[in-house]
């Protein structure tokens, strides 16, 4: 199953098509942009 997932910041607009098995590694992407 893919989610897609849209990650807004810096005024660009990044759409991920994510598998389950790669959550993680996009939350960890997420953290590091809030940082």
């Amino acid at each position: 199953m893919i989610n897609n997932v849209r990650i807004e910041g810096g005024g660009n607009t990044y759409i991920y098509k994510i598998k389950k098995e790669n959550i993680l590694n996009i939350l960890e992407f997420i953290l590091e942009k809030l940082e």
